[in-house]
């Protein structure tokens, strides 16, 4: 059909809307070049995406049903070669991802336990779900907004969207760790929701799961481009309240500015001596070389070990703040350890912020910057063939509607290239994933919290967990919920063996409910395995304008995403700057020399849906 008819001719086509995709195609779309980008799925992010609940079971029937076919070509798809001109060739790609197996899903309590607060049940049922919040609620989140550092405070409207999360603002609330069959919160309003897996369904919008969710440092470079391109001005953040760390078989709160070292009951006054001699060393530690010569390529542990802290400072130091393994070398580990100390203060007690509704969301903010300056996207389809020219250079794809889509340049995610792209690493590394919902924190506090924590892997060296334990301040889950996700390096044959033991050490099912068990009960479980493309950046098998990509790794943030993209960019227009900050419309002056109206910029039709979404001047 003719509706359905992409441009045929493309500067750039784009196979993909992970991040390292989404921001290279919005800096390319910035300086003018004609961006096609394309996506297999009917959601944005692939393995970086983020779901409600219904769309996350959705996506978990999708997965087992490609796990279940070959994900080949069809021999009964048409003709390809009637696209072909004289001396062109093709390579067929994958008609689907194969980069998520194992998946296994676990209702834990199915809809039978009931949680209260003094008499008035937990949460909000259906028909409140769109009330607006009262006058007395605190409805306050945070959002980068300049790049001078400061942090404007913006009200999030409660709008819903079919398909979409709901973009309910979380409402402040105090948290207190009831009985093992009631839990305490002090709530402004709401009508009875069960913590169960009913009560989880009945409130499905309000929930924005992450395949693979990431923080972002406060000094990271993803925070940087956010400033200095404006996108920031698309998304909203709240800092993580806490890290967490695993000592002598105890939670504590690690301290991480000089105020909480001080602070802190949990450290002696020779261990906080110690601790902040070492912190204002780490902090400028390229200035100190003699401090650690020798050690360079050493285990960070060892080096630790040299300065004579005391063990608890030293895990702290490798666990909390570098969050580092035992096999991380020396200059490794200092780098880790100034990377969270120069972010520590720049927004909130923490080095790191959490993008509200989920990382998928970051994602969809550069796929917006590049709409805006003429990118066109389409989802739900894809490429079939690349074709290619005498040269052995692409000049065009057929796309899944049987379309030709001529393009001078190619970049495609991992999971849409042929192993002919990707010899060299043709057989990628895994990560474990598992995610739970959980009827209250694994540390309570008196206020709701959103924390991170990095263990080590039980009887590996090389190998740590990630885990993030989200309230709904983080605006991923209803009041009453937990949202928790784990992330490690695969090691055996599926997630759930990697990750049980952890889930145990933290969580509690409903079958092992005991007196005085004060862990938090699971709900709901997800265990899935993703592949760890990342080793594939930037190859493309000699082919010089084909850039094959990588999805998402195991580190805690964004940056290789925005590192792979700059010199993505560079190979490209090697002449232009990377994502510049968009000009304001009130200054654009056209061939008459007028300006255009400031209520004619035609911004502003970006933000009708999103009342949150806030154009700077």
């Amino acid at each position: 059909m003719e509706s359905d008819q992409l441009p045929s001719e493309n500067d750039v086509i784009v196979l993909g809307t992970g991040m390292t995709e989404s921001i290279v195609a919005a800096a390319l779309s910035r300086i003018g070049l004609r961006v096609l980008h394309l996506d297999r799925n009917d959601n944005y992010g692939g393995d970086w995406g983020a779901f409600n609940f219904t769309a996350l079971q959705q996506w978990i029937t999708t997965v087992k049903e490609q796990t279940e076919s070959s994900g080949t070509q069809s021999k009964e798809e048409i003709d390809l070669s009637s696209h072909l001109l004289q001396d062109e060739s093709l390579i067929l790609l994958p008609i689907q991802s194969s980069t998520i197996c194992n998946v296994e899903e676990t209702i834990h309590i199915p809809g039978a336990v009931e949680s209260k607060c003094d008499g008035v049940n937990i949460g909000v049922d259906s028909d409140d779900s769109h009330r607006p919040l009262d006058d007395s609620s605190e409805a306050v989140v945070d959002t980068i907004s300049s790049a001078d550092g400061n942090i404007q405070n913006k009200v999030v409207d409660e709008r819903g969207e079919p398909g979409m999360v709901e973009r309910q603002c979380p409402v402040k609330e105090d948290g207190k760790q009831g009985s093992e069959e009631t839990e305490t919160v002090t709530k402004t309003s709401g009508a009875g929701v069960t913590l169960d897996f009913a009560g989880v369904k009945k409130q499905w919008r309000k929930f924005s799961i992450d395949l693979m969710p990431k923080i972002l440092y406060n000094r990271g470079s993803l925070v940087e481009l956010l400033i200095s391109s404006d996108v920031s001005k698309y998304c909203e953040f709240r800092c993580i309240t806490r890290v967490l760390t695993m000592l002598k078989d105890k939670l504590e709160v690690v301290p991480c500015s000089r105020a909480d070292v001080f602070a802190s009951h949990d450290v002696s006054v020779i261990e906080k001596r110690l601790l902040m001699k070492f912190l204002t060393f780490a902090i400028e530690y390229e200035k100190h070389p003699d401090q650690y010569k020798g050690f360079e390529e050493k285990p960070f542990v060892e080096f630790l070990k040299s300065k004579h802290l005391t063990e608890t400072i030293q895990h702290y130091v490798q666990h909390a703040i570098a969050m580092v393994t035992e096999t991380a070398n020396t200059l490794q580990g200092l780098e880790a350890t100034q990377k969270f100390l120069v972010s520590l203060g720049r927004y909130g007690n923490t080095a790191f912020l959490w993008p509200l509704y989920g990382s998928g969301e970051l994602l969809q903010c550069f796929c917006r910057m590049c709409a805006v300056f003429g990118g066109v996207y389409c989802l739900r389809r894809s490429a079939k063939a690349v074709i290619f020219n005498s040269n052995k250079e692409v000049c065009a794809v057929v796309d899944t509607g049987g379309q030709r889509l001529n393009t001078k340049w190619l970049i495609m995610d991992a999971s849409y290239a042929s192993k002919e792209f990707l010899p060299q690493v043709a057989n990628f590394g895994f990560l474990s994933r598992c995610i739970l919902i959980t009827d209250r924190s694994i540390k309570p506090h008196k206020e709701q919290q959103m924390t991170v924590m990095s263990l080590p892997f039980p009887g590996r060296n090389d190998c740590r967990v990630t885990v993030y334990e989200l309230s709904s301040l983080s605006a991923t889950c209803p009041e009453g919920f937990h949202v928790v996700h784990l992330i490690c390096k695969s090691l055996s044959q599926n997630a759930k063996s990697d990750l049980q033991s952890i889930v145990q050490l933290l969580f509690r099912s409903n079958e092992e409910a005991e007196a005085g068990d004060q862990r938090p009960c699971i709900i709901w479980s997800l265990y899935f395995n993703t592949a760890d493309s990342s080793a594939a950046d930037l190859t493309c098998n000699d082919v010089k304008n084909l850039f094959v990509v990588g999805g998402p790794d195991n580190a805690l943030d964004c940056d290789r995403a925005v590192a792979v993209a700059k010199r993505l960019f560079t190979e490209i227009s090697p002449d232009e700057e990377f994502l510049p900050r968009a000009p304001n419309p009130e200054d654009i002056i056209f061939d008459d020399g007028e300006t255009l109206p400031s209520h004619e910029s035609g911004f502003e039709t970006i933000h009708e849906d999103s009342t949150e979404a806030e154009v700077a001047n």
